[in-house]
């Protein structure tokens, strides 16, 4: 009988709260030896398919799952006007913020968008003024969105669009 169940167990064909009465079962019978009943307990383990458990709550998950997509779907395009919105292009371009006195995100080569416009950080160091004020000229770099975009995707590098390459 030990042979069978390891078989059965092998295969993978089985619901575990079913194996593990039917061993338990014959161990009570004498059918199996106590170091039988415990090797097939963990051959079992080993060999338990998820799939088998519950293969209707599997089915019944997979129905649900394409119903939320549909409605996720639906409400996307009630939310836009009947229209499915295009995913983003491009990429987001950080808005300045005064230094905080702790970080470096404003070193050479920094982008930054203040009031619709993009600037480049031209100074080499932590660069701690506002682009676009007085006095830092030579300091931030005014540029165009696509250079700023370049130099965030890395298409280009901060010296291309610092020197105008």
């Amino acid at each position: 009988m030990y042979d069978i169940v390891k078989n059965v167990i092998i295969s993978g064909d089985f619901r575990l709260s079913d194996m593990q009465t039917k061993i338990d079962t014959l161990w009570v019978q004498g059918d199996l030896t106590d170091d039988e009943r415990n090797e097939l307990i963990a051959i079992m383990k080993q060999y338990v398919k998820p799939e088998s458990e519950a293969p209707e709550q599997i089915e019944l998950y997979k129905q649900l799952l394409a119903k939320y997509e549909s409605l996720d779907e639906r409400l996307t395009k009630l939310e836009n006007g009947g229209v499915t919105p295009e995913p983003p292009t491009g990429v987001e371009i950080p808005v300045w913020e005064p230094w905080d006195g702790i970080s470096d995100r404003y070193q050479y080569g920094a982008v930054v968008i203040v009031d619709q416009k993009y600037y480049i950080s031209a100074h080499q160091g932590q660069n701690t003024w506002m682009p676009g004020s007085m006095g830092t000229e030579g300091l931030w770099k005014e540029i165009s969105k696509e250079d700023a975009e370049a130099v965030i995707s890395g298409t280009k590098t901060p010296d291309q669009v610092i020197k105008g390459e």
